[in-house]
């Protein structure tokens, strides 16, 4: 047992390990995919703030130009205020000439937020297809093969050297019963390299003949797998508990009076359940049942306690008893010392 559980916390230490850099190199990944999201989102509005500043610089050269215009027509008015007919002419054809300059600007800043507006939309599309499968990859799992019909003794160790000839094995469970600690007859295995390798093992493993036993193999796709199916994969071993011994010790343990209490009115209860029974039945049939036992066991606590009673009174007795003959004891050799004279004190020297 003490081997056992050395090479269990043993190998829990090293699928501790693999599991520590696997969550590190997603937590790489993802960071990875943070960067360029955020890249992507900084391309986008740096992309919108030039259409921006391009459509407010045509509308201002468009806006001066009318004014320049303007004002050119109000100063040749003023000028040129006899020569009116001479002049309808030229303004007409400014009029034209400014209508058509305003028209190309319109044009060209039409074209210009076309063009802009196609790239943004590719690039919003672009971030949306990699947002999505930067999701279908978060969620889903690559490289999961279904392993049934697994004979007894190949286990989580044995599985992981058997396959690890294929690829690197990244997750492995083995389904196990919670009570006994048994295997269940099937696994899950997920290999590092993806749906290629888990494929190969699929036909190379299906109806491997292991122990008197053919093996099913099959790679299950990335969108059947659920999230929880690797989860405590990294477990140590089971160990199987004795539960007949645990219910032993649960049934014979030291009960409070509360509980015992308990116990007794639910015996009693069952009791008159019987009897009521019988009576309907038809049943003339008297039996003493727990609430007998009940009384003479109270009345046996009774004497008990009497008895007890009686013993530490005989007790106490017997110590009194014992206590005045030691002090009638002390007290006669005190006075036999002080009648008797020592002799050393009548010699003489």
């Amino acid at each position: 047992t003490t081997m056992a559980r050395k090479k269990a916390s043993t190998n829990g230490a090293k699928k501790r390990k693999r599991a520590a850099e696997a969550a590190q190199k997603q937590q790489q990944q993802q960071q990875s995919d943070d960067e360029e999201e955020k890249q992507l989102s900084q391309e986008e509005e740096e992309e919108d703030d030039e259409v921006e500043e391009h459509v407010s610089k045509k509308a201002r050269k468009a806006k001066r130009v009318e004014e320049d215009e303007d004002d050119s027509d109000f100063s040749g008015l003023e000028e040129d205020s006899d020569d009116d007919d001479e002049d309808d002419g030229d303004d007409d054809d400014k009029e034209e000439e400014e209508e058509e300059v305003s028209e190309e600007v319109k044009s060209r800043i039409g074209d210009d937020l076309i063009k802009l507006s196609a790239k943004t939309k590719e690039a919003q599309q672009k971030a949306k297809k990699q947002s999505k499968n930067k999701k279908n990859k978060a969620g889903a799992m690559e490289g999961v093969v279904y392993l049934g019909h697994i004979p007894y003794g190949f286990f989580e160790e044995q599985m992981r050297g058997f396959f690890s000839q294929f690829g690197t094995v990244a997750n492995l469970r083995l389904s196990r019963s919670p009570k006994t600690g048994n295997s269940r007859g099937y696994a899950y295995i997920q290999f590092a390299e993806g749906d290629e390798v888990a494929q190969i093992v699929a036909e190379t493993m299906n109806g491997y003949m292991m122990f008197e036993r053919t093996l099913v193999c099959e790679a299950v796709p990335a969108e059947k797998v659920h999230k929880d199916t690797f989860k405590h994969a990294d477990r140590p071993r089971f160990y199987k508990i004795d539960r007949r011994q645990k219910q032993m010790a649960l049934h014979n343990r030291k009960r409070t009076d509360e509980e015992k209490v308990k116990r007794q009115q639910r015996l009693i209860k069952a009791d008159e359940k019987r009897r009521k029974r019988l009576a309907k039945a038809g049943i003339d049939y008297e039996f003493p049942g727990y609430s007998a036992a009940v009384k003479s066991s109270a009345a046996g606590k009774k004497k008990k306690k009497q008895q007890q009673g009686d013993d530490e009174e005989q007790q106490k007795n017997a110590k009194t008893k014992a206590n005045e003959k030691k002090a009638t004891t002390t007290t006669t050799t005190t006075k036999k010392n002080k009648k008797t004279p020592s002799k050393k004190r009548g010699k003489k020297k």
